[in-house]
């Protein structure tokens, strides 16, 4: 992850509900890496347009090359609903919900949001944020990654072992939901959908 402006780092959000699992400054810390994945995610668009990844030199982009391989070949379409996904869950916070998420692609912006928030803390974050300024409940990245997930199901699709999984038998008879790319931007089951009249930010 690039720098991030240290004004940025700095927002203050609304309290979140007595019950949520993410402190305020865990939740500042998410919403910077949110939007700054959103906004990755749409450079990289920027520079690959309906191009696969892999057909510009590396390090060329940012985020799209950290999702599963199985996406590497989708539009621009495609991409700037996964910038989307970032950002709605960021924008559940700036509304004061706490960030579930409500698709596949959702699962997977905000599993890539707390990889990076360790590093993100160690290197990048300044006052409030910086490590020194954790406080009891703080940074918990580990224990988000199982109480923020219905499942991680999703995490099959990074398993080359798997590849293909999203398509058989098996996986519906488990009931793994919109695993496919075409899927990701699905509503999950037992999951209050999207305004689908939201726009993007780009």
């Amino acid at each position: 992850m690039a720098d991030t402006p240290a004004s940025c780092s700095q927002e203050q959000l609304p309290a979140l509900e007595p019950e949520a699992p993410l402190t305020a400054r865990t939740a500042r810390i998410l919403h910077v890496l949110l939007r700054r994945g959103a906004t990755q995610v749409y450079d990289d668009l920027h520079v690959l347009g309906d191009e696969a990844v892999g057909s510009v030199e590396a390090g060329a982009l940012a985020v799209l090359p950290e999702l599963p391989t199985l996406t590497y070949a989708k539009d621009a379409l495609w991409r700037r609903q996964m910038a989307r996904a970032f950002d709605d869950l960021a924008d559940d916070l700036e509304a004061g919900r706490t960030p579930y998420p409500r698709c596949t692609g959702e699962a997977v912006a905000l599993w890539l949001a707390l990889e990076w928030a360790p590093d993100y803390v160690r290197y990048v974050a300044t006052g409030t944020l910086a490590p020194d300024q954790a406080g009891e409940g703080d940074d918990n990245w580990e224990e988000l990654r199982v109480v923020m997930f219905r499942d991680t199901d999703f995490l099959e699709l990074y398993n080359p072992a798997m590849d293909g999984f999203e398509h058989t038998e098996e996986a519906i008879f488990l009931g793994v939901e919109n695993m496919h790319p075409k899927d990701w931007f699905s509503t999950l089951s037992l999951t209050e959908p999207r305004d689908p009249r939201r726009p993007f930010r780009r």
